[in-house]
């Protein structure tokens, strides 16, 4: 689900309308939805009482360069090939 969407959902009930059909069509077809763009506890917590499971956003984290992130996760990485 677009950011567009999702900002200031809380009070801006025709994006909440979109949002909700959006999620059951997705829903009704076994599609996992997720909502992108997700910034404010209240944004989250309207989401999450819609019954979406998924969130991107900057309330979760900010992006990092590529080799930051490679750095931050190589115990992760060398672990999971390990059990492959």
């Amino acid at each position: 689900i677009d950011k567009s969407f999702v900002t200031s959902i809380e009070r801006q009930h025709e994006n909440a309308a979109i949002v909700s059909a959006v999620h059951q069509l997705a829903r009704s077809l076994s599609i996992d939805c997720v909502a992108e763009g997700v910034e404010t506890q209240a944004e989250l917590q309207v989401l999450t009482e819609m019954g979406i499971e998924h969130f991107q956003g900057f309330l979760f984290g900010h992006p990092e360069p590529a080799a930051t992130w490679l750095e931050n996760h190589q115990t992760t990485i060398k672990h999971h090939k390990e059990l492959t």
